[in-house]
């Protein structure tokens, strides 16, 4: 292998390991920080040590200096807190979490080929020596008298081991299994003999890195190989039929070969035979082998048939096992998609002054790679949501009798094909009323019940914040965590009591990529249904249907069950029951139940999943795509907005016309909305009416509040956008004097400051803000979303 080469695959060895190392950092320091004190400090220590110095040898193997350096001033960090010279205060963790967070960043910049940006990584290596961590000059390991002693000088019982030479570094293809805890505490074992060199076994390693392509290829694969093995069974049937067709070809034939025999022999059946005794004896030979050959051909048929059923047998069992393997090997712990989430319970909790601790349960179920990536995102909202809206203050909870330490819980358990991944919190639980308000001031239809109330959150847009920050307010987070988990075929179900807290429970599927479902029949479409949601199927007379309270149910087990039609919700057509009797499928979501009625049901079996873009996961109904046997394509239908939809009444939505509207462009010649940005720096104000231009809107600017106050005069605005430090007027007093404008009182207004602090925040939101947001952590799109949740184009 060529050096360029070489180098290309270990520098994504090392970015990938530099991941693993980032988060083991982030979750040690913040364990750290929340018990300085507690029996697994010096445990944790290692590990932190562990990390810190294999970083800093993988990033001497890759010729990264800059990570290197700042890795071994993290070093001197951790040995100050282990001979007690520092201790782990918010202060130095904090600092410990910037550098890591520059390490991440610096990673993602050489994963883009981009250069690291080195005077971050500078500007932290000084701030780790003004805390209190030893000065080493030059590169680490390039001088070793001059550096500083690190826990592997120091230390009879190193923590790591030592970083590899540059020269030497490990296989990029495998992963050397690291010694066990246990063994890492205890004296260095005493040397072992040579290894044979002629015994291969000893030195093949136990894993191997697989790119991620690699994987989604073969499940690709493996999911072709299902739907080619379901077509391979298909044809033993067909067979069978073939065969009884034979089968009664041949009684036909057996009714009348005699007769056939006797008009043959027969004198004068036909003059030509009459005159040709040979024709006479072919067409009685004819007659008899005749017989002779549909039993040959009957007899290769059904063992034709025989072995065909037992190659598909055979096929079926490979292919099982097969498909198994693939999926077994993209299996992760759910504690996987967890990583990140102590770091943004910190985070919130240092921005919003509160105490809370995260606790994982069924951190080691394993669910699929693409399932855990989609859960990412839904969780981490979730957990800042909780923190950010859920959690009252220490002061607060105290008042409540509560401990001064908040809770937040995110759990995972299997139930049967589904992973059930709960989010909950011993906080205030939702504010129903905030929430109904909002809906009334948006104009929306009022949902029947507090169920239906409660998941107005997820609405796009939707926030019942007082003011917009950096944390939460935007109305995008809970949008995306129901979008996602849609995406993942998934739903969530909502449980809040006021006072004692939130439940979030999200149920996907554990693969996204096959799915046991029941085919049915309505109108002139195949659909079908997560056999996971589907109780029982019901055959019944129409008359024993009965009205309840304007519903129309059907008593089962004594228990009336609401009916729905299936053509009726998706406005299909619907053909009539045949023999008088309706078919029904059960469905069963949590504790909801729905008798859905169809034309037939056809067959259930386990089908391969397949995306059909973003137009059809914009139908509220249709979850994906499943492949049929015959290589046609059945909608896979949501169970739960199902369900959903027939409780509130809503309207059906047509499978065929239910896409998104295009997006309007400019050419609409239609009025834009029109923002006024108010800024003292001329680079601030250019770069938003760039921004908002781009985007559509007609912008004007304005140097201070004075300016912008007479402009509102003699001008017809539809939003501000407006620095707080500026001459004259500044954003504050403008935003005081808006308000009490009886005719501009109601004129959105969003502060955009270099001011962070707390205290600045509570004044933007007494003056009056709707939003505010700090320069040095908004970005185009940020700005693009707050303004948009104000004013849209007509």
């Amino acid at each position: 292998m060529d050096k360029a080469r070489l180098l290309e695959r270990l520098m994504a060895t090392f970015l990938d390991e530099l991941v693993g190392h980032v988060r083991t950092i982030n979750d040690e320091v913040i364990a750290l920080e929340a018990d300085p004190v507690g029996d697994d400090r010096e445990e944790r220590l290692t590990r932190l040590f562990r990390a810190a110095h294999s970083l800093k040898g993988a990033a001497r193997a890759v010729d990264q200096p800059s990570i290197e350096q700042v890795c071994h001033r993290m070093e001197n960090v951790f040995s100050g807190l282990r001979d007690e010279r520092l201790q782990p205060t918010p202060k130095v963790c904090g600092l410990l979490l910037d550098v890591a967070d520059a390490i991440e960043s610096a990673g993602m910049q050489l994963r883009e080929q981009a250069g690291v940006d080195r005077a971050v990584l500078d500007g932290l290596m000084q701030r780790i020596d003004e805390v209190g961590g030893h000065k080493s000059a030059g590169r680490p390991g390039a001088q070793v008298a001059a550096a500083p002693p690190t826990l592997h000088e120091s230390e009879p019982t190193p923590p790591a081991e030592p970083a590899p030479p540059p020269t030497a570094p490990p296989a990029p293809e495998s992963r050397v299994p690291q010694p066990s805890r246990a063994a890492e505490s205890v004296s260095p074992p005493a040397k072992e003999p040579p290894k044979d060199a002629s015994s291969p076994s000893r030195s093949l390693p136990t894993t191997i890195r697989v790119a991620e392509e690699k994987l989604d290829s073969l499940l690709a694969q493996s999911g072709e190989l299902l739907v080619a093995r379901q077509r391979v069974e298909a044809r033993p049937g067909d067979l069978e039929g073939l065969i009884e067709g034979l089968h009664s070809w041949r009684a036909e034939w057996r009714g009348i070969v005699g007769t056939l025999r006797q008009l043959v022999q027969r004198d004068g059946v036909d003059p030509l035979v009459q005159r040709s005794s040979r024709l006479k004896e072919r067409a009685a030979r004819a007659v008899d082998e005749t017989e002779d050959r549909i039993a040959r051909v009957e007899e290769r048929l059904e063992r034709l048939a025989r072995e065909m059923t037992a190659d598909a047998r055979q096929l079926k069992l490979a292919s099982a096992a097969l498909q198994e393997d693939v999926h077994r090997i993209r299996m992760l712990p759910f504690a996987e998609a967890c990583s990140g989430l102590a770091r943004a319970v910190h985070d919130v909790c240092r921005t919003e002054e509160k105490d809370a601790e995260l606790v994982i349960e069924g951190g080691e179920i394993e669910v699929d790679r693409s399932v855990l990536e989609g859960l990412g995102d839904p969780l981490l909202h979730l957990v800042r949501n909780a923190v950010d809206h859920g959690l009252e203050s220490p002061e607060d909870r105290r008042r409540a009798g509560k401990p001064e330490t908040a809770t937040v819980t995110v759990s995972a358990a299997i139930q049967g094909a589904e992973v059930n991944v709960t989010v909950s919190d011993d906080g205030r639980g939702l504010d129903l009323a905030k929430i109904r308000q909002r809906v009334r001031a948006l104009g929306l239809p009022e949902p029947i019940d507090d169920q239906e109330l409660a998941h107005c959150i997820f609405l796009p847009g939707f926030s019942t914040a007082d003011v917009v920050t950096d944390v939460s307010g935007r109305g995008v987070g809970m949008d995306v965590v129901k979008s996602r988990i849609e995406s993942l075929h998934g739903r969530i179900e909502i449980v809040t009591e006021p006072g004692r807290g939130a439940r979030f429970t999200l149920s996907v599927p554990l693969t996204l990529t096959t799915v046991s479902a029941l085919f049915v029949r309505c109108g002139e479409r195949t659909l079908a249904f997560p056999t996971s949601t589907v109780a029982r199927l019901v055959r019944f007379d129409p008359s024993a249907l009965k009205r309840q309270q304007g519903r129309t149910v059907l008593p089962l087990g004594g228990v009336p069950v609401r009916v729905a039609s299936l053509a009726n919700v998706l406005e299909m057509s619907a053909s009539e029951p045949a023999g008088g009797l309706q078919t029904g499928v059960l469905l069963s979501v949590g504790d909801r139940q729905l008798l859905m009625l169809v034309d037939q049901a056809l067959s259930e079996r386990e089908a391969v999943i397949k995306t059909l873009g973003p137009r059809i996961l914009s139908v509220p109904y249709v979850s994906g795509a499943v492949t049929l046997g015959s290589g046609e394509l059945a909608l896979l239908l949501n169970t739960y907005n199902l369900l959903r939809s027939v409780e509130s009444g809503g309207a059906g939505t047509n499978v065929r016309r239910a896409l998104p509207d295009l997006p309007r462009t400019r050419e609409d010649k239609r009025p834009c909305p029109r923002v006024l940005v108010v800024d003292d720096s001329l680079t601030t104000r250019t770069l938003l009416k760039s921004i908002l231009e781009t985007a559509g809107y007609d912008v004007i600017g304005s140097p201070d509040g004075q300016d912008a106050w007479e402009r509102l005069q003699s001008e017809a605005i539809d939003l501000v956008v407006s620095d707080v430090d500026m001459p004259r007027v500044d954003g504050f007093e403008l935003t005081e004097l808006i308000r009490n404008s009886p005719t501009q009182g109601q004129l959105p207004i969003i502060l955009v400051t270099s001011r962070d602090s707390d205290a600045d925040k509570r004044r933007g939101v007494d003056v009056g803000a709707d939003a505010y947001l700090v320069k040095s952590a908004f970005d185009q799109t940020e700005v693009l979303e707050t303004v948009e949740q104000f004013i849209q184009f007509p």
